[in-house]
C-alpha cells in the first residue's frame, strides 16, 4: 500500500510540474506604445552602432522621442561581408535590438533588423522604403508571432 501511495504521489507531482512549466505567457503589453509608428533612420547612426564592443553600453537616438540604449550582448562579424550586433535595453523591459549589415556583391550596403520583446504586442522592423531610405516601422507582433504550446 505504501508503494502505491508513493507511486501515486510521484505521478501527481510529474503531472503538476509538466502543467506548471508548460504555461505560456501571453503577449499582453505594448512595450513601445509611446514610440512613433515610423521613424526615418540615418545611415551614419546605423554605421555607428557597429562600432560598439560586446559588453559596452550603446546609446542609439533613433528619434527625439525614441532612444534605444542598453548593453551590447554581441557584435559579431561572422563573414567578411556580414556583421550583426545585438543590444538588450533595460529601458524597454529587456527588449532586444538585432541589427545586421551586409556588403552586397556590388559593394552597396544593406541593413536589416528588428526590435522585439517576447511578451510584447508590438515591436519594430527595419525596412527600406521606395526612395531607398531606411525606416524603423512599428509592427503588431500579436498577429505575426505564434505562441508555442
Amino acid at each position: 500500500m505504501k508503494t502505491m501511495c508513493k507511486n501515486l504521489l510521484a505521478f501527481i507531482l510529474i503531472i503538476y510540474s509538466s502543467v506548471a512549466f508548460g504555461q505560456v505567457t501571453p503577449r499582453t503589453k505594448a512595450v513601445f506604445e509611446n514610440a512613433p509608428t515610423t521613424i526615418q533612420l540615418d545611415i551614419p547612426l546605423l554605421e555607428k552602432s557597429f562600432s560598439y564592443k560586446s559588453g559596452s553600453y550603446a546609446n542609439l537616438n533613433f528619434h527625439p522621442t525614441f532612444r534605444f540604449a542598453g548593453r551590447v550582448i554581441s557584435n559579431l562579424q561572422k563573414y567578411e561581408n556580414l556583421q550583426s550586433i545585438t543590444i538588450e535595453s533595460n529601458q524597454y523591459d529587456n527588449a532586444i535590438l538585432l541589427l545586421s549589415r551586409q556588403i552586397n556583391p556590388d559593394k552597396t550596403i544593406s541593413y536589416t533588423g528588428r526590435i522585439m520583446h517576447p511578451n510584447s504586442t508590438d515591436g519594430f522592423e527595419i525596412k527600406k522604403d521606395l526612395k531607398g531610405n531606411y525606416i524603423l516601422s512599428k509592427l503588431n507582433t500579436k498577429t505575426i508571432l505564434q505562441q508555442c504550446l
